[in-house]
């Protein structure tokens, strides 16, 4: 009985916090230098090559890596070497759409770009 109590209540707290959330699974699909990205870390808060990360409206300093495996021999598919800190000021209940756009098609060189931002269903401003 005290876990079905529980959890909704959990849920219900969960949603009254505003936070934003920065995605990096959206790309351009129809363009070929158009990527995913990771998410390596938020603010040095390390993250396990997350695509998506939930934080709080603000100022955050955002560490991406590419994700798109740009040559067959390269056993991991990522380069290291290639990351990019991008800063961006979240606001509360916002998704942002982060993604790497490449030099050329074979391209490891890549500029991270937000395609977007868009209201977070179901999240309270408060």
């Amino acid at each position: 009985m005290r876990r079905a109590l529980f959890l909704p209540i959990a849920f219900w707290l969960a949603g009254c916090a505003s936070y934003s959330i920065i995605d990096g699974s959206e790309y351009t699909r129809t363009d070929p230098n158009s990527a995913p990205v990771l998410i390596r870390a938020v603010d040095d808060d390390g993250f396990q090559n997350s695509s998506e990360a939930r934080v709080e409206p603000g100022s955050h300093l955002v560490l991406l890596e590419s994700a798109r495996l740009v040559s067959p021999r390269d056993p991991i598919g990522r380069d290291p070497m290639h990351e990019f800190t991008l800063p961006l000021n979240t606001k509360p209940c916002k998704r942002y759409l982060v993604s790497a756009e490449h030099h050329g098609t074979l391209s490891k060189d890549w500029d991270p770009v937000v395609r977007g931002v868009e209201d977070i269903a179901g999240c309270a401003v408060k």
